[in-house]
């Protein structure tokens, strides 16, 4: 199955579990963007079913794109230094693509998901980046940082690899799948069938598995 058509299912699937709970609202078809004000932030938590793509940029800034009635509904808050977004307590939605939102940020420190989120994060260039995955979210990460650290758990898969990183650490549960750059230091746990792919030659490879998972080196 194509990532592609596989992003649409998990999304599909996600959008009925969440509608078999919430009040469910049904997109009007009609696209809009709009443009949000918000306080910096280093920080970002999604929870739900959305497309992020994130730009590092010299300020912060939020645009949503979905159905018209829709928009309402998705909630963008930043608290302290984190960016929260999630949909409207209560509703869920029902539409024939998920809701695309569009980040600039200055610095990116923390990225936490929980759903069946779609990212795509370029051009990062930072000290740190911690990135936190809960339940089947894909996507692809790209830039340069000096320390990594990856918590996947579920079914996600991430790809990693264009984010060249001096060290590496990841902690996969489940079923998994993540791709990481490391050309100094990589530590590695792995529990349950997932699998960590990595480049980057490293002189200095940790690994500690628990079932059938996989550590693999790539060229």
């Amino acid at each position: 199955m194509k990532i592609w058509q596989k992003i649409t299912f998990i999304f599909a699937a996600a959008i009925l579990m969440v509608s078999c709970s919430s009040d469910n609202v049904s997109g009007n078809g009609k696209s809009v963007t709009k443009s949000r004000q918000v306080a910096s932030f280093t920080k970002v938590q999604v929870s739900g079913a959305y497309r992020i793509v994130i730009h590092q940029a010299s300020a912060s800034s939020v645009k949503i794109t979905t159905d018209s009635n829709i928009e309402p509904l998705v909630v963008t808050n930043v608290k302290g230094d984190t960016l929260r977004i999630h949909n409207k307590k209560g509703v869920g939605f029902s539409l024939n693509r998920p809701v695309l939102v569009e980040l600039s940020v200055k610095e990116l420190k923390q990225l936490s998901l929980s759903g069946a989120n779609e990212i795509v994060a370029t051009g990062l260039n930072d000290d740190k980046l911690d990135m936190n995955t809960n339940g089947s979210a894909q996507g692809s990460v790209a830039g340069k940082i000096d320390k990594f650290k990856l918590q996947v758990s579920g079914s996600a898969t991430i790809d990693a690899s264009q984010l060249v990183s001096k060290k590496v650490s990841v902690r996969l549960t489940g079923s998994g799948q993540v791709k990481v750059n490391a050309t100094d230091s990589l530590e590695s746990h792995i529990t349950g069938s997932g699998t960590v792919i990595y480049s980057g030659d490293p002189s200095d490879v940790n690994q500690t598995i628990v079932g059938s998972g996989k550590l693999e080196r790539v060229k």
